[in-house]
């Protein structure tokens, strides 16, 4: 079983917690997806490294890339911005919206600004 250091001394279990806060995510249905209990999930709230596979699997449930997740603990606003951003890029770049490259560069610039703020 392989574990995962983080980068940048993220810490997994604290992106575990940031996560189902931001998402408003109740630890019993991170539990559910997994296959294991309440307790055991809250446990790894704890744990600043995890297995490959269950970070995977965890990075999944949020709809994230593993190294998404993982900059959670460290970047935990402009990393879930970031990520809403592209569920919105990805809804409205068929709509052949004029806007679309404005609002591009805007939430670029918004981005790199709470990045310098973190």
């Amino acid at each position: 079983m392989e574990l995962v250091k983080p980068e940048a001394e993220a810490h997994t279990g604290e992106a575990l917690k940031v996560a189902c806060h931001m998402f408003g995510t109740p630890l019993s249905h991170v539990a559910k997806h997994l296959g294991v209990s309440r307790q055991h999930v809250h446990n790894m709230q704890s744990t600043k490294r995890m297995n490959a596979e269950r970070l995977a699997q965890i990075a999944e449930f949020f709809g994230m890339s593993p190294k998404q997740f993982l900059n959670l603990s460290n970047a935990p606003v402009s990393s879930f911005y970031r990520k809403n951003m592209e569920q919105v890029y990805d809804a409205i770049k068929n709509h052949n919206d004029s806007r679309y490259r404005e609002m591009v560069a805007h939430s670029k610039l918004v981005e790199r600004l709470i990045t310098e703020l973190e």
